[in-house]
């Protein structure tokens, strides 16, 4: 027995793993929202948006790993000619406009990793003479290809005024060069300075507080360099090219950084280290650890999935074995239709009669809430009368579509089980109906019931959605609806993984007692 307990518990992890590596995938695959400080337009940086509302994106992105890359990270292997395309691509008129926006906030994701690449370009375009097209022009023509042909498999053919041929491209004027060195000294100042550390819903530690303050200083010297008016841009060059020499060392790889570069700095392996430390992260919209979350709203889940549950199965259970004694006689008949006709009444057309009439007209129970107004200033048992009156419609609506489904896997179950032959024995041996039924056959037909049990622990979690939303309760169903509506990935993955959770332990339990009800069985 338990060797069977431990190497189900060992088997929970790797499947775990494999959920929640499934759940990160198929959720880091929709859309983002990008920077609110990019012209959708350009791509290019929003002049009008203030310096601090930048710096508050950058670290919003930080904070919540949004600019990393989701599973592998190969970032220490970027190519000059990729940062050169992507930081002139606001330049070419001939770009769409969400690819302008995808490179901004690509150049922003890299931070401080593209400095050497922009050191370098600045450099050439500092240079003298043809060094920069002599550098860049093969990259830029290859990937001037790769564009047209986007442009033409999307059947647009741009005219040549816009679409200069490769042998004469990139435009490495005096002019284009002067305004590259202007974007990539621009670029220097927003991807140069450490980001601060935020933890949402937390007090900052004095480690914390000290880094952020060096941060501060740090990042207001390095955006002086760019801002001084009284520097020309090949003096702010040379400042700059000073603090890389500096520092240097920084973007030295060696094969053990770019392994650990390649796995750890990601998506995937921030989320996963949070979990192991049983941390589900932080919610974007509001700021708040999702674990908090879950704990504002588990007792209205809690109370509403349990109480409807149990209530199911206390009703359908006997209303199971009745059908399953009277088999084909007229109670069963009765049962049935009637059971069938409160299964065929969709939650939501249920729950909105249940207002309409009982609510609304009759006004015998509250309509919305999961508590009145008064709620702190009554006693105890004040408390629990206001709670009950204020569940029951839910309540309801939850148990009625439920009984028919419950005591169908009731009655088939019985049914197989008093065909035994160990069913026929205790007939034979004068015991009477009630006796035969109730302690020999239900115990064995309850194996269904169990399963369905056991799979029913993780909607304890979820809650209901239709239900939560017709009679406005704040309960786990709405969070993760309006997660899902948000886009709001933490606390999508840590319902998904709490979920997961749930399943599998109820699966387990349900396998131990299939055990308990059933001696035949044995995990020996």
């Amino acid at each position: 027995m338990w060797t069977y307990v431990v190497r189900r518990l060992l088997l929970m992890v790797p499947t775990l793993f494999l959920i929640s590596l499934i759940n990160f995938g198929i959720v880091n695959l929709a859309p983002v929202k990008p920077p609110s400080n990019v012209r959708p337009e350009t791509g290019d940086f929003d002049a009008s948006a203030s310096m601090e509302a930048k710096e508050a994106e950058h670290i919003f992105r930080r904070t919540f790993f949004l600019d990393r890359p989701v599973f592998f990270n190969t970032r220490y292997d970027l190519e000059d000619g990729e940062i050169l395309w992507l930081l002139t691509m606001p330049q070419r008129e001939w770009e769409l406009p969400k690819d302008r926006t995808r490179a901004s906030a690509a150049l922003d994701d890299y931070g401080r990793m593209i400095i050497p690449h922009l050191i370098r370009i600045a450099t050439l375009a500092n240079a003298e003479g043809d060094a920069l097209a002599e550098g860049f022009r093969q990259e830029y023509a290859t990937r001037w290809n790769e564009a047209r042909s986007r442009w033409l498999d999307a059947g647009q053919t741009p005219g040549l005024a816009v679409w200069p041929p490769p042998e004469e491209a990139p435009p490495f004027d005096p002019a284009f060069r002067a305004r590259l060195l202007t974007l990539a000294l621009g670029r220097l100042a927003n991807n140069a300075p450490r980001r601060p550390i935020v933890v949402y819903g937390k007090e900052p530690s004095v480690e914390d507080r000290a880094f952020n303050a060096a941060v501060r200083e740090e990042a207001a010297r390095l955006r002086t360099i760019f801002r001084d008016p009284r520097t020309t841009d090949a003096e702010k060059l040379e400042l700059w090219g000073a603090w890389y020499d500096a520092n240097r060392a920084e973007w030295e790889y060696s094969t053990l950084d770019c392994v650990r570069i390649f796995f750890t700095e990601t998506r995937f392996w921030n989320f996963w280290r949070k979990l192991f430390h049983l941390d589900l992260g932080t919610s974007f919209t509001y700021r708040k650890e999702v674990w908090d979350l879950i704990l504002d709203r588990i007792d209205v889940s809690l109370t509403l999935s349990l109480g409807s549950l149990l209530i199911a199965y206390l009703i359908s259970i006997p209303l199971g074995i009745l059908s399953a004694v009277t088999h084909r006689s007229a109670s069963d008949v009765v049962v049935t239709l009637a059971l069938f006709a409160a299964y065929s009444f969709p939650t939501m057309f249920l729950g909105v009669l249940l207002v309409i009439y009982l609510g609304i007209d009759l006004k015998l129970f509250p309509v919305s809430g999961f508590t009145g107004v008064d709620y702190r200033d009554l006693a105890v048992v004040g408390k629990i009368r206001d709670v009950l009156h204020h569940v029951a419609l839910p309540m309801a609506t939850l148990t009625i579509g439920s009984l028919a489904f419950y005591s169908r896997f009731m009655k088939a179950g019985l049914i197989d089980v008093i065909r035994e032959d160990y069913v026929r024995t205790a007939r034979a041996k004068g015991l009477s109906e009630f006796v035969v039924v109730m302690k020999h056959a239900v115990r064995n037909s309850l194996i269904p019931i169990i399963t369905l049990l056991g799979t029913s622990l993780p909607v304890i979690i979820g809650g209901s959605i239709i239900v939560e939303y017709i009679f406005e309760i704040e309960g786990m169903g709405k969070l993760a609806y309006e997660a899902v509506l948000k886009k709001d990935y933490s606390v999508i993955l840590g319902l998904n993984i709490l979920t997961a959770v749930l399943t599998m332990v109820g699966v387990f339990l349900a396998d131990l007692a299939y055990a308990v009800v059933d001696p035949r069985i044995s995990y020996k």
